[in-house]
């Protein structure tokens, strides 16, 4: 599998690609939340009115997709991204470092083949993957090149799509699930338990 072939990007001196951000790839369903960022060289969000760092836990920090978009031109930023909230439901999973030489390492690409060509695909700066679905995840999770998340975290978004809808964000909660199996050896209704059962425990011991 290879790279889309609209992608243009160049590495930088951090050791992660600055990509040209194709704007119109990216699903209207995430552009119309408030919920975006810019970022420097160093991956550090930030508020490019304010010219001050973002805060992820913070919406009063987070601008308009057009805001965002619109400082990228004065060349004081790497990049856009999007702050991830629980409530809105999107999951972002993160495969770093899975692509050289223009292909997918194989090793990942059963892991791809459980999301329909409907959920959203793009490259990553960190020659990787980012998948930006809907689903019910419990947490964050992270080991080795994967992560997932779902809230409190931002993410880079760059547009190099690779599959998916540019209207809306698809849900694929088989996808997750396949991941947290696979790679974490969890699923989501055991891990229901145990946050039911700790919270139990809280409640008890009167924490």
């Amino acid at each position: 599998m290879k790279k889309s072939h609209s992608t243009l990007k160049v590495e930088c001196d951090s050791g992660f690609y600055l990509f040209i951000i194709m704007k119109f790839n990216i699903p209207n369903e995430l552009k119309k939340l408030n919920q975006w960022v810019v970022y420097d060289k160093k991956k550090i969000p930030y508020n490019p009115i304010l010219d001050l760092p973002a805060q992820i836990n913070n919406p009063d920090t987070w601008l308009p997709f057009e805001l965002v978009y619109k400082y990228l031109s004065n060349n004081k930023y790497n990049g856009i991204g999007f702050v991830l909230q629980k409530s809105n439901g999107i999951v972002c999973i993160d495969i770093d470092n899975c692509i050289e030489n223009d292909e997918i390492n194989e090793n990942i690409i059963p892991s791809l083949n459980r999301f329909p060509k409907k959920c959203y695909i793009e490259l990553s700066p960190n020659n990787g993957l980012h998948i930006i679905i809907k689903g019910k995840l419990n947490k964050n999770y992270k080991k080795n090149k994967i992560e997932l998340y779902n809230d409190k975290r931002y993410i880079t978004v760059t547009g190099n799509k690779l599959q998916g809808d540019t209207d809306n964000i698809n849900t694929c909660q088989e996808g997750i699930d396949y991941i947290l199996k696979e790679y974490f050896n969890e699923s989501i209704i055991n891990n229901s338990v145990s946050c039911i059962i700790n919270e139990i425990k809280n409640r008890i011991s009167g924490k």
